[in-house]
Order: C-alpha cells, then sequence, then structure tokens
C-alpha cells in the first residue's frame, strides 16, 4: 500500500471509482469533477499496482484546506482507505493549520450519508454549521460544515 500524488494517467482510473458511487456523486458532481479533478492536489492510494480511493485538496483559504471530494472503490470501503488517506493529508501537509469538508446534512435522511457523516465524525471532524441552501447546492440538501484542527 502506499498514498501518492495523482499523475495524469490515474486521473481516468479515479473517475471511474466516483461513477461507480452514483449514491454519493450526482450526475452534475461527477461533471465536475470530469471537468476539474486534475486542477486540484489530489492523493491516490495504491495497493499491488491498483488504485482503490483518491482524496482531492484545496487550500480554501492561507490554512484552510478543504476536501473537495474522497472516493473509495464501493467493494473497498470499511477496510481503512478513507481514513489512511485523511492521515496522509494530516501528516504530510504545508502549512495547513484545519481541514474542511462538506457533506449533506442530517437533517435530510438519506442512507448513504449516515456512513458518510459517521466516517467523518470517526476521524475527529466537527459540525460547524448547516446551511440551506448553500451556494452551488440545491435547496433542500442542507450542506454540513465539518473541520478538523491539523496542528
Amino acid at each position: 500500500m502506499k498514498i501518492r500524488k495523482m499523475i495524469a494517467s490515474d486521473q481516468e482510473k479515479c473517475l471511474k471509482i466516483a461513477n461507480g458511487l452514483k449514491e454519493w456523486f450526482s450526475r452534475e458532481t461527477l461533471e465536475e469533477m470530469q471537468e476539474k479533478l486534475g486542477e486540484y492536489d489530489t492523493f491516490i492510494y495504491e495497493d499491488k499496482g491498483s488504485i482503490k480511493g483518491f482524496l482531492a485538496l484545496q487550500e480554501e483559504f492561507q490554512g484552510v484546506l478543504e476536501v473537495v471530494w474522497i472516493a473509495v472503490k464501493k467493494n473497498c470501503h470499511n477496510k481503512g482507505i478513507g481514513t489512511a488517506l485523511l492521515e496522509y493529508i494530516v501528516k504530510n501537509t504545508d502549512g495547513g493549520k484545519v481541514l474542511k469538508v462538506k457533506t449533506l446534512d442530517n437533517t435530510e435522511v438519506y442512507k448513504p450519508y449516515e456512513a458518510t457523516r459517521a466516517f467523518y465524525e470517526k476521524n475527529g471532524f466537527l459540525k460547524i454549521a448547516v446551511i440551506d441552501p448553500y451556494p452551488g447546492w440545491e435547496e433542500g440538501n442542507p450542506c454540513a460544515i465539518y473541520v478538523k484542527p491539523i496542528r
């Protein structure tokens, strides 16, 4: 197992992983990912030459790093891959003080996101705000903003 930065030839494999997770990624999000994934600092979890997951990161503000997308192959869920990606970012980031992520809030009942929120909370993220509508999100999809101090 190793975690490394994405190279151009990895992008299609990452998109294939995301396309296999339609319960989490809308058509619009997948289109945006197709267009913009290469613009972010993206890290790959690779095992035996196969990409099992990825995490795309951007510096939103000085010291605030946003997890734009994180995705793990469906058959690899609950095996520590997402946690390993987050831990890698925490240990290897320069200048980051806080990790931030946006996800669907628990005021909207949707089973796949129950596991998503539990994942972030298990990994030390704290919910600090809920915004509905969040700019760029449809009304009725409340955005929960989570943060995790890393320094």
